[in-house]
This record gives structure tokens, C-alpha cells and sequence, in this order.
């Protein structure tokens, strides 16, 4: 039978109230209920007009069907909310809005144990070492079985902090790493006979950032050069000065956008090139050519950089090893343009691209007097 329209909806005002007032029925549900065609929106409007302020039902929650049962479990089997809300799969807020709206106040007694949760850990402790053992399942990964306090918890009825707290006061906690529980002490073994931490990554096939961690934990990995003997320390400074006959761009130890260079002061040369627009390349020596420095083990010498056509040598230190590669250069091959602290700081304030080339220009007639290596 068709429902007459709402125009006499005003005779139903009494119903209306007490069947959203009393019975906490929505908008929606008093529109079904009552005898005529109305809307939900003509519900709310009438009671706009009627002074019917809103009850603030909001949605039905998935929980009241279960009020009885969560009501118990949280009174008298002292579960927290926590608990209550894996056995229903809900999150814990849920379950404790529910408990508010239920008008189940929140027990915060201690000696309930709901929070300190110690006598019920002195009921079942016995039982956790075999909770544990049935927890174990196969980890494709490690190799091995693997236990899991969620699934302890799980089984007694409290949150995955609470259980991993028991597993822990009877030493039954293990590393859950995807690498193994030897991984740490494996990479601090490869690291102790001299690896870098990114060689000892490469060589345990786990990421930079993981080796890292598990170092650091044991060694002091500030400084890399503090784990040079001084005789290490002297023949890497020595590398360094002469270059490695064959290479492009020297040892290589920084990388700039990709390209691979020897030092900090040679990145910060690069970098206000590129501020300034002005174009550059490392030297290449089997294109471009090396010297022969006469007295010298591996005797090959070339400049750093290839720079609008001028060869460019980036200094920390001007030594008489220094000096006689830069001799020897430009007696043999012509202008070499010497950067070192001072004249990196002039390009570092050089405003246009002039400026940088004429003091590139003026750079190849330095000639600074020697000092003695630290290494020395």
C-alpha cells in the first residue's frame, strides 16, 4: 500500500519525538517508521523546525551487536581494550567509545591488573615457553623457525607490547632481522680486517645503510681516515699527489652528479663552475696526454680538470712533489693553472663567468713556494 504524501507530517509529531528522542532512531529510520511518504531530509527539516535538536546517534557501531560479550570480558576477564579489539578486529579507540557510550567505565585500579597486568603474567608464565614453541613458524628468509609474540598474545588474550614484555622477562624474545642474527657481528668482523663499510655491504649483499647501523654500533665510523695506521695514512696522502697512471680522474673517492672526483676542494671547484655556467671536464689522459716525471714510481702526471682549454691542478698541499709535477708541466706542456685555498675562495666570489675565466688566467702564472707534507 503507497503511503500518503507528507503534508500531514505535523500531526505526527508526537511520534516523531518520542521515536527520535526515546528510541534513538535516525532520521532515516523515523522516516520509515512513520504511516507517509517523508524523506530522511524531510525528517531533519520538520525537526528543524520543531526545535528537535539533534541526539548525535551517529553510525551504528559493528560492536553493539556484541555489548553483552565485550561488557564481560572487559569487567570481569579484565582484558584491555587492546586485546578486546584483535578478537574482533577493530582498533582499540573502538572498542573503548563503545565501552563510554555502553556506560562502562574505564577501571583504572591497578590491583585489577589490567594495566600492570603482573598477576596474570604470574598465572601463565609457565605456559609461555610453549606458547612460544606452537608461535614458531617457518621464515623463508632466516632459514629457520621464527616464533611471534602477536600470535602469543593472541592466544592469551593481551596486546603484542604486554606479550613481547612476558617473552622478554623469560629470555625468549629473538631477532626477527631478514639477514640472520649473526649478520651484525659478521659485518663488524669484515669490517675489523680493514673493508669500508660500503665494501662490507657489497660483500654481505644487504644495503650500505643496514651494514652502517650494525657497525656503528661497535666502531667509531666519524672519521674514516682514524682507521689508517700512520703508515696507511701516508702512503694513501701519497696516492693521492701522484694520481693512478692509466685512470681519468685520479682515486675517485667523491662523486659529483656523477662524475667521480679526488677530493672535497675539487667538488667545491666543480660545483661554482657550474654556478657560473662556465664548461669543464676531467682530464682525460689517454686523450689528452700525461708528462713524465723524471725519478717517480708510476711517473705519469696530468692536471685534474680541462677547463675553456685551460689545464687546471686542484691543491691542498703544494709540496716538492707537487712542484715538480707543475714544473715539469708547464716546460713541457704550457699554461697550468695552480687553485689552492686562496685562489678557491677568490672563484667562490667571482660574480660572473669573467671574472672566474680571468682568474683562471691569472692562476696559471702561481707559483707558490713549497711546504713539507704533514705525511712527511
Amino acid at each position: 500500500m503507497t503511503k500518503p504524501k507528507e503534508d500531514g507530517i505535523n500531526q505526527y509529531e508526537g511520534l516523531i519525538r518520542r521515536l527520535y528522542l526515546e528510541e534513538k532512531m535516525s532520521d532515516a529510520e523515523v522516516a520509515a517508521a512513520l504511516p507517509i511518504d517523508v524523506s530522511a531530509s524531510g525528517v531533519y527539516h520538520f525537526r528543524t523546525r520543531k526545535g528537535i535538536k539533534g541526539h548525535r546517534r551517529g553510525a551504528r557501531s559493528a560492536l553493539d551487536s556484541h555489548q553483552a560479550e565485550i561488557t564481560r570480558l572487559y569487567t570481569e576477564e579484565k582484558l584491555t581494550d587492546a586485546a578486546i579489539a584483535e578478537k574482533y578486529e577493530v582498533t582499540a579507540e573502538a572498542v573503548r567509545r563503545a565501552r563510554i557510550r555502553w556506560g562502562v567505565v574505564t577501571d583504572k585500579n591497578k590491583s585489577t591488573g589490567r594495566y600492570s597486568m603482573d598477576a596474570k603474567f604470574e598465572k601463565i608464565k609457565d605456559q609461555l615457553p610453549d606458547a612460544w614453541e606452537r608461535s614458531k613458524r617457518w621464515h623463508t628468509r632466516q632459514k629457520r623457525m621464527v616464533g611471534s609474540s602477536s600470535r602469543v598474545a593472541k592466544e592469551f588474550g593481551v596486546g603484542t607490547s604486554t606479550a613481547q614484555r612476558w617473552l622478554a622477562e623469560l629470555g625468549l624474545v629473538e631477532t626477527r632481522s631478514i639477514y640472520g642474527e649473526d649478520a651484525p657481528s659478521e659485518a663488524l668482523a669484515l669490517f675489523d680486517t680493514g673493508l669500508s663499510v660500503p665494501a662490507t655491504a657489497r660483500k654481505m649483499n644487504v644495503r650500505e645503510d643496514t651494514a652502517r647501523n650494525w657497525i656503528s654500533q661497535h666502531r667509531d665510523l666519524s672519521n674514516p681516515g682514524s682507521r689508517r695506521s700512520h703508515a696507511e695514512q701516508i702512503a694513501f696522502r701519497q696516492a693521492i699527489s701522484r694520481g693512478k697512471g692509466g685512470s681519468i680522474a685520479g682515486r675517485g673517492q667523491f662523486n659529483y652528479n656523477g662524475t667521480r672526483l679526488d677530493s672535497s676542494w675539487e667538488v667545491r671547484f666543480v660545483k661554482n663552475l657550474d654556478r657560473l655556467g662556465i664548461s669543464w671536464q676531467t682530464w682525460d689522459r689517454e686523450q689528452n696526454g700525461t708528462v713524465e716525471i723524471p725519478g717517480e714510481v708510476n711517473g705519469q702526471y696530468a692536471p685534474d680538470f680541462l677547463v675553456d682549454e685551460i689545464a687546471v691542478e686542484v691543491k691542498g698541499i703544494y709540496d716538492a712533489t707537487a712542484a715538480t709535477k707543475v714544473s715539469t708541466w708547464r716546460q713541457q706542456r704550457g699554461d697550468l693553472a695552480m687553485v689552492m685555498k686562496n685562489e678557491l675562495f677568490e672563484l667562490e666570489s667571482a660574480d660572473t663567468a669573467q671574472d672566474a675565466r680571468a682568474s683562471l688566467r691569472a692562476f696559471c702564472y702561481l707559483d707558490p713556494p713549497t711546504e713539507k707534507a704533514w705525511w712527511n
